[in-house]
């Protein structure tokens, strides 16, 4: 069993380890996202607001501030749209477009409902200061779990000043973190119940509830032999990621529970070398937006001196310059108007900051593509155009999502397909789901469906072609199978499953259309033959009427 000594041994290694990056990290939020500083040394809350106030009254220019809003704006809109359906389940990572199966179909209906709960939660409120963290730092934590109280999903962003990450895994998967957070003894005793708590925080309930103490939740994989029971029917002591939430003072154990899930979505921007830890946008543009906030700094100064005057006064009796004010609609004793005289304040050399200024400013804007994803102009955009910049959208953002999609949206779906399936309110999977090894996702947001629709492009090109062909050979059609065509342009496009039908009941569809047209031709069969038979009696009937007499006509009829 792992005691309290070792984990915060182990918390002792990981900040040696991280504390090399972390003034990097301060600059980057200083200039591009200063309402998200963290206190990389202080876990209370007093030192993060003083760490944000500083970084908000030392900034001068928010051209960085502006980008990086507006490219995490664009990375949910691109990754987690709340509008549409983002993600497909796919059984034993096997996905064969030209077919859909009843399971396919229980596995869409599992999609809507975690869906909606992802989005019927905090998730979209949530998402942007994870994604913020992730652009400006270059890692985030995302934490996922059940809501107790209502029900659904819950998220919490972490504080990465707060936290310390390591992996197990060969891959580099985060597997491990380690958290300082800081509670009141009141919050204490209400999350952890009295009997559980140290002496300490029982002490401070009774005199200053209000104190705080610094807490540690540490949460990694657990030893594989003391893993034991069936996946959703684990007591939390034998899940296969162990959780420990310790009093860091008192060394005092307040909480051993675990997870059937790693329940943190850590993601990297860029991974540093030889690091856990990683690098974003921020890193890119940090040299740029020093150079322009202290270019802004000085060109305010300026502004300020041109406006407010560099004056040159005379100290004679009657002026005092220690306490001399210049202002608006006063008057000054002197005695002469030589004594107090306004100097060239240089003005010339305002709009050459100016120029600099705007300079370095377009280059951030272009490394955090803000030139790229603002509208340009204010006529609206033919549909050629929209497509042009929907093109150059997903060209330029395209290649953030591939580390995304594995650390961030599929780490996501794991942690929230395990959570529903161990919620009781999904219908039994069919049998043939039984036998696939894993469920994987393929991703329909549109920076995933952009490849996916070069095959709609293709597929519509070969029909152009093939059907020329066809004028000149008609059997060149059987190349095709259309039904296939069919299921690989609607995955591409992301229709709703419930939009196609599945093989079986096309199955049926053409075994219905088959026997209705057979029947129709053996009724068209048979009136055609009563129809000749009929003719065949009424020649007949003539034949006979020539030799009757006028009184056996006259019978024949009356019959």
């Amino acid at each position: 069993m792992v005691d309290s000594v070792q984990i915060l041994k182990r918390l002792s290694q990981l900040k040696s380890d991280r504390i090399k990056h972390e003034s990097h990290w301060k600059d980057c939020y200083k200039y591009c996202a200063p309402e998200r500083q963290q206190s990389f040394t202080d876990v209370s809350a007093l030192a993060l607001e003083t760490e944000r106030k500083q970084a908000r009254t030392d900034l001068y220019d928010t051209t960085a501030v502006e980008g990086i809003q507006l490219l995490v704006s664009s990375i949910v809109s691109g990754t987690t749209s709340p509008v549409s359906l983002w993600f497909k389940s796919i059984p034993s990572g096997v996905d064969t477009p030209s077919q859909l199966t009843q399971g396919e179909q229980w596995l869409n209906l599992v999609d809507n409902f975690i869906f909606r709960n992802i989005h019927s939660s905090n998730f979209d409120s949530e998402v942007t200061d994870f994604l913020t963290d992730l652009v400006v730092a270059g890692w985030a934590v995302l934490f996922a779990d059940t809501n107790r109280e209502k029900g659904g999903f819950t998220f919490n962003t972490w504080s990465i000043g707060n936290c310390y990450i390591s992996s197990t895994q060969a891959s580099g998967l985060i597997d491990t973190i380690y958290r300082e957070f800081e509670l009141s003894a009141e919050q204490i005793v209400s999350e952890f119940g009295t009997d559980n708590v140290s002496d300490k925080v029982k002490t401070a309930l009774d005199k200053k509830p209000d104190q705080k103490f610094i807490l540690v939740q540490a949460i990694f994989p657990r030893d594989k032999k003391l893993v034991k029971g069936e996946a959703g029917q684990r007591v939390s002591t034998a899940m296969p990621f162990a959780s420990y939430t310790i009093e860091a003072q008192s060394k005092h154990i307040l909480k051993e529970s675990g997870y059937e899930e790693f329940p943190c979505i850590v993601s990297r921007f860029k991974k540093i070398p030889d690091s856990h830890y990683g690098l974003g946008m921020g890193s890119m543009v940090i040299s740029d937006c020093k150079t322009t906030n202290q270019l802004m700094k000085l060109s305010l100064q300026t502004a300020e001196l041109n406006l407010g005057g560099l004056w040159i006064s005379q100290h004679d009796g009657v002026i005092n310059p220690n306490t001399l004010r210049i202002r608006p609609n006063a008057i000054i004793a002197a005695n002469s108007v030589d004594a107090i005289k306004r100097l060239d304040t240089g003005s010339a050399n305002v709009g050459m900051g100016l120029d600099f200024l705007q300079h370095f400013q377009a280059k951030i804007k272009r490394t955090l593509m803000s030139d790229q994803l603002t509208p340009q102009g204010s006529s609206p955009l033919t549909a050629t155009e929209i497509q042009a910049r929907v093109n150059v959208y997903r060209n330029q953002l395209g290649a953030i999502f591939s580390r995304m999609q594995s650390e961030y949206l599929q780490t996501l779906l794991e942690r929230v397909w395990g959570l529903s399936m161990r919620s009781g309110m999904l219908p039994p999977a069919p049998e043939e789901l039984m036998q696939a090894s894993r469920i994987s996702f393929n991703f329909l947001n549109p920076m995933a469906s952009s490849q996916k629709l070069s095959w709609v492009t293709s597929i519509q090109e070969l029909m152009l072609n093939v059907g020329q062909m066809a004028q000149i050979d008609p059997t060149v059609m059987d190349n095709l199978n259309m039904d296939a065509m069919v299921q690989i342009c609607a995955d591409a496009l992301a229709v709703p499953t419930e939009a196609i039908r599945t093989d079986e009941e096309i199955a049926e569809l053409r075994q219905a259309k088959q026997e209705q047209q057979q029947a129709m031709q053996e009724q068209q069969q048979q009136q055609a033959l009563m129809s000749q038979v009929g003719q065949t009696g009424l020649d007949i009937a003539k034949d006979q009427a020539k030799n009757m007499t006028p009184e056996q006509l006259g019978e024949m009829f009356a019959q």
